[in-house]
């Protein structure tokens, strides 16, 4: 599988566990940026709204780079790796590591 599909497939899965995450309430909201976009590029494909307030940008990967994990953490921004067979529940419960505290 080509890593362009990849990449979509997790960043679905992603979307669709923020969005159960928005629905059971324990995230304000989120968004997704549009490809292309300055955040896009910067590295961030969703914002995540915490229910305690402020900003989680995420990177969504479909494989695992500890350089890319560094690299976007020196951003500031979180990092995510979704693999192509992880079912949306693992993706879930990744999600909320990321929250944490911010739940």
């Amino acid at each position: 599988m080509e890593a362009y599909k990849r990449g979509k497939i997790a960043e679905n899965k992603v979307f669709e566990a923020l969005e159960e995450l928005k629905k059971e309430g324990l995230i304000e909201n989120f968004g997704q940026t549009f490809p292309f976009s300055e955040d896009d590029l910067w590295g961030i494909d969703f914002i995540i709204l915490p229910k305690k307030g402020g900003i989680i940008p995420l990177q969504v990967k479909s494989s695992y780079r500890e350089e890319n994990k560094r690299r976007y953490f020196r951003k500031g921004i979180r990092y995510i790796v979704v693999w192509p067979n992880q079912d949306k529940e693992d993706v879930k419960k990744n999600l909320l590591k990321i929250l944490g505290d911010r739940l």
